[in-house]
């Protein structure tokens, strides 16, 4: 009998470390997220990956910084083994359309935020994800539905208001877009993609000042296509 629980102590022991080793390996690989060190993130991944091969989390895990690295690839061949070995990690749908929008399969990642969706219905960056995914498709009027809907659970959400500007910009509604980023820079004077946005707008209206004021704002914000256009645009010097 003690035989018997010393053997059944020692194996909880065993499965107790071997666990404990493997939430080492996650948590020191996500601190290394939080830092922006993606390389070292992804070599204490592939630790407890190599730790626990059966255990989805390590490669849901490590899709994240092969995706911010732009290693789309890898990062889609981690979250399809994910949904190999848990089809029900639905998480696992949300970034893996976002793998597919990168890699321009629009209509993949289309159905993977549907996917997601119909577990979260109001989760509002996959909305607007799914909306601009619409947009790209030329889905225009699915696409403002999907807005609306966004907006009707936060009409301040950045993101919903970005995608709606450029939807107004795609159907060359170029008023309302310069409205719609305006907004935006009203509740966020920091976020630079709007005056990068607003600034495109504003050339098709032919307000050039103003677009060149925009464009400069935006690089001085760090949006590397605004410095291009602002250092080429004739109208701007």
């Amino acid at each position: 009998m003690k035989k018997i629980i010393f053997s059944l102590i020692f194996l909880t022991f065993q499965f107790t470390a071997k666990s404990q080793l493997y939430e080492y390996y996650i948590t020191k690989a996500n601190s290394f997220i939080d830092m922006d060190n993606y390389e070292q993130a992804i070599f204490y991944y592939n630790k407890a990956v190599e730790h626990s091969p059966n255990l989805p989390q390590g490669y849901f895990h490590r899709a994240l910084p092969e995706y911010f690295s732009e290693d789309y690839e890898n990062a889609l061949d981690d979250l399809n083994h994910v949904l190999s070995i848990d089809p029900n990690y639905i998480q696992t749908y949300k970034y893996r359309g976002m793998v597919y929008e990168a890699l321009f399969n629009n209509e993949q990642a289309l159905n993977d935020y549907n996917i997601y969706l119909d577990s979260f219905p109001n989760h509002l960056v996959t909305l607007s994800s799914k909306a601009w995914i619409l947009c790209k498709l030329n889905r225009e009027n699915e696409a403002k539905e999907v807005l609306d809907r966004a907006l009707s659970i936060d009409s301040n959400h950045i993101p919903t208001l970005n995608v709606l500007g450029l939807y107004y910009e795609q159907i060359k509604l170029f008023h309302e877009a310069v409205e719609q980023f305006t907004l935006i820079i009203q509740l966020d004077p920091g976020y630079g993609s709007s005056y990068y946005n607003r600034g495109r707008n504003n050339y098709y209206l032919e307000n050039y000042a103003q677009a060149c004021s925009d464009w400069k704002i935006a690089t001085q914000l760090g949006i590397e296509d605004a410095a291009w256009l602002y250092d080429g645009e004739s109208k701007c010097k």
